[in-house]
C-alpha cells in the first residue's frame, strides 16, 4: 500500500512538473507575440491616423493655393495621414502610402521639422522602454535554452513583463500630444496654420491595435509566470544541468553501497 502511495504521489509531481515546462512553453510564445507587436508598432510610421477637417466653403486645392510648397505633399499633410513615432506616412498619387521623415525640405524656406511637445517625447520614450524591457524578457527565455534558468530569474521575468506592460500602456499619450492639433505641421506651412482647416482628429491604426494586443499579452504573460518552470537546457555550454548533478552525484554512492555490501557477503562466508 505504501509503495502505491509513493508511485501516486511521484506521478502527480511528474505531471506537475511537465504542467509548468508547458506553461513556460506557452509563456515564450506569448512573450514572442507580444515582443514582436510592441517592435512593430514602434518602427510603423502610422501609429495614430491623423484626419484633418476643413472649414466649410474650403477645398484642400483652394488652401494648397496660398503656399509655395509641392501640391502632392500639401494635399498629404491637408488630408488623412499616419503619424508615427519616428515617421510620418504620406499618401501619394495614386492611393500609395510611404512613410516619410519629419525632416523635410520646403521651398524656399530649407529643411524643417515639426515641434514635438512633451506628450508625444514622452510617449516615444514609454514606447522604447517597452520594447527594451520586452526585449530582456525575449532574451532570457531564449537563453534558456543553453543554460539553466533558476527561480531567480522567474522573477526578472515578472517584473520585465510589468515594466513592458506599464510603460506599454503609457505610449498612449501620444494621443494627447500636438499632432492632434491643427498646428502639428506648422513647419511646413512658413510657421502658420493653414487657413481654412476646422479641426484634426486622431484615431486608431493598425500599428495602434497592435500596441493594444501587446499590453494585454504582457500582462497575461505576467500571470503565466508564477506557473512555469523552465525545461532543461537542450544544450548546456555553462556545465552540467541539476538533473544530471544529481544523477551524477547517485552514482558514487551507488558504487560505495555495492562495495561495502561485497565486503560484508566477504566477511560472512570468511
Amino acid at each position: 500500500m505504501a509503495s502505491r502511495t509513493n508511485m501516486s504521489t511521484e506521478d502527480r509531481q511528474r505531471m506537475y512538473q511537465a504542467a509548468q515546462k508547458c506553461n513556460f512553453s506557452c509563456l515564450f510564445l506569448v512573450c514572442t507575440v507580444a515582443f514582436s507587436m510592441s517592435l512593430y508598432a514602434t518602427g510603423f510610421c502610422a501609429f495614430v491616423s491623423r484626419d484633418v477637417v476643413l472649414q466649410q466653403g474650403n477645398d484642400i486645392a483652394s488652401v494648397c493655393a496660398n503656399f509655395d510648397i509641392p501640391q502632392e505633399q500639401c494635399t498629404s499633410m491637408l488630408g488623412s495621414q499616419g503619424v508615427g513615432f519616428w515617421a510620418w506616412e504620406m499618401t501619394l498619387p495614386v492611393d500609395q502610402q510611404a512613410c516619410f521623415s519629419y525632416t523635410q525640405y520646403v521651398d524656399g524656406i530649407g529643411y524643417v521639422t515639426p515641434r514635438f511637445d512633451r506628450q508625444f517625447n514622452s510617449a516615444k520614450a514609454c514606447q522604447g522602454v517597452a520594447v527594451f524591457f520586452g526585449a530582456l524578457a525575449w532574451f532570457t527565455m531564449a537563453f534558456s535554452l543553453c543554460c539553466p534558468l533558476h527561480k531567480s530569474g522567474g522573477k526578472c521575468l515578472s517584473f520585465y513583463f510589468f515594466i513592458a506592460f506599464l510603460f506599454q500602456s503609457l505610449a498612449f499619450l501620444i494621443f494627447k500630444s500636438d499632432i492632434c492639433k491643427p498646428g502639428f505641421f506648422n513647419a511646413y506651412f512658413g510657421g502658420t496654420t493653414p487657413a481654412g482647416i476646422e479641426s484634426v482628429s486622431c484615431s486608431r491604426n493598425r500599428a495602434t491595435n497592435m500596441a493594444i494586443a501587446a499590453v494585454v499579452l504582457y500582462f497575461y504573460a505576467m500571470s503565466l509566470v508564477p506557473g512555469a518552470t523552465a525545461p532543461d537546457p537542450i544544450i548546456n555550454y555553462f556545465g552540467t544541468s541539476e538533473r544530471q548533478a544529481g544523477a551524477t552525484a547517485e552514482v558514487p554512492e551507488a558504487a560505495e553501497a555495492d562495495k561495502n555490501g561485497g565486503a560484508g557477503v566477504d566477511d560472512d562466508v570468511a
